[in-house]
């Protein structure tokens, strides 16, 4: 999911991209945070519609 979805984000500044923990660790050893930048919010959304039914769902 990193290299197919969030990563490409990033390149298109859509997500911000960090690494957690101690800088002596290697990089592949340090958890990565992923953030959402005000672009996103800009360029991405969603239209959900939900039909309200009346009477008994089985």
């Amino acid at each position: 999911m990193r290299s197919r979805v969030l990563r490409p984000l990033t390149w298109f500044g859509l997500m911000k991209m960090a690494r957690r923990g101690d800088e002596v660790q290697a990089d592949w050893m340090r958890p990565t945070l992923f953030r959402k930048t005000a672009l996103f919010d800009a360029v991405v959304g969603f239209k959900i519609e939900v039909s309200v039914r009346t009477g008994a769902v089985h």
